[in-house]
């Protein structure tokens, strides 16, 4: 892998060095189950990975999951929500903080 390659060995994207200095906030795309009632984290599966919720810290990512969310609305029939979470709380931090 080089400084351009955009992808990690086991697949999941990264994102390049020094764009993000501090997450303000986050979007997040929500489903709602009118079986059980309840909204959730839209999520699709990624063979050789898993689930991979759709959620995202900026706008080049969320212009990537939109595509999927989309699809998702499109294949299931539900509507799926786009939201943004905007207030920040620093709960814990773990671990050496750099």
């Amino acid at each position: 892998m080089n400084d351009n390659d955009n992808t990690r060995p086991d697949g999941w994207f990264r994102q390049p060095p020094r764009t993000m200095t501090r997450i303000e906030h986050v979007y997040a795309f929500l489903g709602f189950d009118p079986v059980d009632q309840n909204e959730g984290v839209a999520a699709t599966f990624v063979p050789g990975t898993g689930w991979l919720p759709l959620v995202a810290a900026d706008e080049k990512r969320l212009n990537q999951i939109t595509i999927i969310a989309e699809h998702i609305a499109a294949e299931t029939g539900q509507a799926i929500t786009l939201v943004k979470f905007s207030t920040r709380e620093d709960i814990r931090v773990i671990g050496k903080k750099q």
